[in-house]
């Protein structure tokens, strides 16, 4: 299922990462990663019968060994 949804919600502009953590009720909830608060607006709160969370991040940038 992250792979899957992985894959749709990195298509929209914004979206920096999506992530699957345990909620509350011992089941799962998406983590949607966003760079800005607007970039959540239109995405689906609920797939597949789960409960989508937005967390602000800003913008990711990628480090290699080379760069630590």
């Amino acid at each position: 299922m992250k792979r899957r949804w992985s894959r749709r919600f990195l298509t929209y502009p914004g979206v920096v990462g999506v992530g699957v953590d345990p909620d509350s009720r011992g089941g799962f909830h998406l983590t949607v990663f966003l760079t800005t608060p607007d970039a959540g607006k239109g995405l689906p709160h609920i797939v597949d019968g789960h409960r989508v969370h937005f967390r602000v991040a800003g913008t990711l940038e990628e480090h290699t060994a080379a760069t630590m």
